[in-house]
């Protein structure tokens, strides 16, 4: 019992890494600041949208039919979070994850017709 109540105390403290290289976007889960998990690597030029979760598209494509993978990647429910449509190992999936300004930026490069900003 003791065991199982350290492994849970020490597995509390998790955050998302994004890192974003040559328009290769990828996704590490990092727990405690020690175990790091790689969880998602993608090309962002291949975004079919990318826009804030405010917009009137989330809904739509978060109920979409087509959509096979969903990946949650944000620790913050409340403002700053985005969502983006891609194909994954070939599924479309559905990305929601906390994105600061410089990535979003950083994205609208690589991929401008397809991402909305706020």
């Amino acid at each position: 019992m003791a065991y199982g109540c350290y492994v849970l105390r020490n597995n509390q403290r998790i955050e998302y890494d994004y890192t974003f290289t040559n328009g290769i976007l990828d996704i590490a889960k990092v727990i405690n600041n020690t175990k790091r998990k790689r969880l998602l690597s993608t090309d962002v030029r291949e975004f079919e949208i990318m826009a804030p979760t405010s917009d009137e598209g989330f809904l739509r494509m978060l109920n979409h039919k087509g959509i096979e993978q969903k990946f949650n990647y944000f620790l913050n429910r409340g403002g700053g979070l985005y969502y983006a449509v891609f194909m994954h190992e070939g599924k479309k999936s559905l990305l929601v994850f906390e994105p600061s300004d410089m990535l979003v930026q950083l994205v609208k490069i690589y991929n401008p017709r397809n991402v909305k900003t706020r």
